[in-house]
């Protein structure tokens, strides 16, 4: 997509080239045959670990939603228990 810009927050992490080799020396042969094929496993790994969190945001959601109103809400109250419950270090 052309002009398309992600709000998503994106974590970056510096890694050089030694220290993937230096893993994958601790690694027994078969697992891995060069840098490559385990910065691939990595970066599978981490879009299985994203991918988790969003079916896990998905399904709170949906439960959220399902849920239905409570008809004696107070929002304004329940604001202010937060936030005195943050000062006092609760949370």
């Amino acid at each position: 997509m052309e002009g398309f810009k992600s709000k998503v927050a994106t974590n970056y992490k510096t890694v050089s080239y030694a220290d993937i080799t230096e893993q994958i020396k601790m690694l027994p042969n078969e697992y891995f045959g060069d840098v490559s094929n385990y910065i691939s496993f990595l970066l599978y790994c981490n879009r299985e670990k994203e991918n988790k969190k969003i079916q896990n945001l998905r399904a709170a959601i949906k439960e959220g939603e399902e849920s239905g109103f409570h008809k004696d809400f107070d929002p304004d109250a329940f604001l202010q228990k937060i936030k005195s419950e943050r000062h006092d270090g609760k949370i």
